[in-house]
């Protein structure tokens, strides 16, 4: 993704990789999510899987705009991960980036098949790359859009070229990670 016009003022609810998440900033810390969330900061634990979690801030604006954030060993932000379907934040050279979009739509605006992890284990459903595609950079994780994962069980890698193309209907974009 290429960054064309860094000087203006963000639109609140964008992201792209490695520059912003709404005002966030790459080199911000936590006194700057406070000044930018005020009493909206939360710190909280963030699951990472198979146990572990690691300390970082969920910030709750209402109305299905909640979003947590994680650290660096430096105190700066690392990623904005956001899970509402229902959330106004959106990439602007790709406004359909949003948890809720199915895998098929997610191939197709990454313009390149993308490979997932398999269902039923700890790191289900994790995007492992986009094959060079438009959203290299960005984390997703992916669920099941009826609970049935039947069809893509284990610790395998699934590529989305290699797969029935009618499975793709199936999984949906369940959370979006903006790395900083």
């Amino acid at each position: 993704m290429s960054v064309t016009n860094t000087t203006n003022p963000l639109k609140i609810g964008t992201f792209l990789v490695g520059h912003h998440f709404d005002q966030i900033r790459p080199d911000d810390g936590p006194d700057n999510l406070r000044k930018y969330y005020g009493d909206h900061v939360m710190e909280v634990q963030i699951p990472l899987g198979e146990g572990e979690f690691e300390s970082g801030y969920e910030i709750d604006l209402g109305d299905n705009h909640i979003f947590k954030v994680s650290m660096n060993s430096d105190e700066t932000i690392e990623a904005v991960y956001f899970d509402n379907e229902d959330a106004d934040f959106y990439e602007p050279n790709v406004y359909q980036l949003t948890p809720g979009l199915d895998l098929a739509g997610l191939q197709a605006i990454n313009g390149a098949p993308v490979t997932f992890l398999g269902f039923d284990w700890d790191y289900e459903g994790t995007v492992t790359d986009f094959n060079g595609g438009e959203l290299e950079g960005y984390e997703v994780k992916l669920a099941p859009i009826d609970g049935d994962n039947s069809d893509l069980l284990g610790d395998g890698a699934f590529r989305t070229d290699e797969i029935d193309q009618m499975l793709l209907m199936n999984f949906k974009v369940a959370k979006v990670g903006v790395p900083l």
